[in-house]
């Protein structure tokens, strides 16, 4: 009997899969330099390593009340103006919300189409008067790798990931479900020896504005920020909720 050939879309299937693998392999000894690192910095137990990046980051944000003050904002900061990123922005929990339970925060962040792909961890994040305050833990992963997950987030568990590695490990994550998420175009500027922020960010139901800045000096910044804008004659408000609260809330602020 003649052996079937394989189809168009079986070949497909098998690049894909091999395409996932590489992806795997590339993180797995991505991390292997991490680990090393993260021993010689006298690291005890057997447990995955704290990647590079862990910071407590205060991060200002302010809210703007129309598509026509983020122009205003825009065009005076223009000369400014380094980057535009356009974000897609993808939510994760605990398939038993293992991280929702504890407040905690796991995203992946994919830059410009498929150019980037960044996992977030963010946990215990308290924002007050327009300032957040909170654990960060970001690390880079394959895209390709990245989008199986979107795809399939029992992989989650499996990429070679430090960082994802951690999570599981801390919060006893067996399975994780997707949440969704949000778009967001991220405009930057380099102003006043600041990394400016500006914001557009598109939920299913409507649009918000900010400007946001990281600063170890977040009042002195925030103070900084609304006389720039009141000089402009810009309105502005203290943000009360991070983008991921409104995306979960399901209505803007």
């Amino acid at each position: 009997m003649l052996k079937r050939k394989p189809t168009r879309l079986e070949f497909k299937e098998a690049d894909d899969k091999e395409e996932l693998e590489q992806a795997r392999h590339r993180a797995a000894s991505a991390a292997v330099p991490s680990a090393a690192a993260g021993s010689s910095g006298g690291s005890t137990g057997g447990g995955p390593t704290t990647p590079q990046g862990n910071v407590f980051r205060p991060k200002i944000t302010l809210k703007l009340p129309s598509p026509e003050a983020h122009e205003k904002v825009a065009s005076a900061l223009s000369a400014f103006h380094e980057v535009t990123h356009m974000q897609e922005n993808v939510f994760f929990d605990g398939a038993n919300t293992e991280l929702s339970s504890k407040r905690a925060v796991l995203r992946l962040r994919f830059y410009d189409g498929d150019g980037k792909c960044v996992v977030t961890f963010k946990g215990n994040a308290v924002i007050v008067d327009g300032i957040s305050r909170g654990e960060e833990l970001e690390e880079d992963i394959d895209v390709s790798l990245g989008r199986a997950c979107v795809a399939e987030p029992w992989r989650l568990t499996t990429t070679g990931s430090n960082l994802l590695n951690k999570i599981v490990a801390d919060y006893g994550c067996k399975d994780f479900v997707c949440l969704g998420g949000f778009r967001n175009v991220r405009n930057v500027f380099n102003w006043e020896g600041l990394k400016i922020e500006l914001d557009e960010t598109q939920y299913d139901f409507g649009t918000t504005y900010e400007v946001e800045c990281e600063s170890t000096d977040p009042e002195r910044v925030r103070q900084l920020l609304g006389d720039f804008l009141k000089s402009r004659g810009i309105g502005y408000i203290y943000s009360t909720k991070s983008k991921f609260a409104v995306f979960r809330s399901g209505k803007l602020e």
